[in-house]
């Protein structure tokens, strides 16, 4: 017995590569809808952390500026519920509202641009290997720079 080949014919062919184009244009889609919403989520928590920290550098500013400001007990407060730590860098001192999150785990460029007078914020990892995003703001009214840790899990 003889094996004939086979010939496809034109209608095989054009369902073929219809389907083909197809899944080409699902996964493209799909890839790209994926980018975009997560470029956006990750731009939205972002400016949300940076507004959040602004906003509690001004409240830890008006502490700072009371004639005996009780920084510790403040900071232990200032959370409210948030997943985000605090540091404060006031007359040579370091406080934390975390004992993992300290000085030490503040990325050293953004701790001299602060402290030169620039806000700033930078996406760092941790020793667990989380992205967080660090916000920084100098407070030069009362000589201490404020540093707020956002996890961007």
């Amino acid at each position: 017995m003889t094996m004939r080949s086979r010939k496809i014919g034109l209608r095989t062919r054009a369902t073929v590569a219809f389907a083909v184009t197809a899944v080409v244009v699902v996964v493209g889609t799909a890839l790209l809808t994926y980018g975009v919403a997560r470029r956006y989520l990750v731009d939205e928590r972002e400016a949300s952390a940076r507004q959040q920290a602004y906003v509690n550098a001004r409240l830890v500013r008006t502490v700072l500026r009371s004639p005996r400001p009780d920084l510790t007990n403040f900071l232990t407060g200032l959370g409210g519920g948030t997943a985000s730590s605090s540091v404060v860098r006031y007359q040579g001192d370091w406080y934390s509202t975390s004992v993992a999150v300290g000085a030490a785990a503040l990325p050293g460029g953004l701790v001299s641009a602060v402290e030169n007078g620039a806000a700033a914020h930078q996406r760092v990892r941790d020793a667990s290997g989380a992205l967080n995003l660090v916000v920084g703001v100098r407070l030069a009214a009362v000589d201490a720079s404020y540093f707020e840790v956002f996890p961007l899990d």
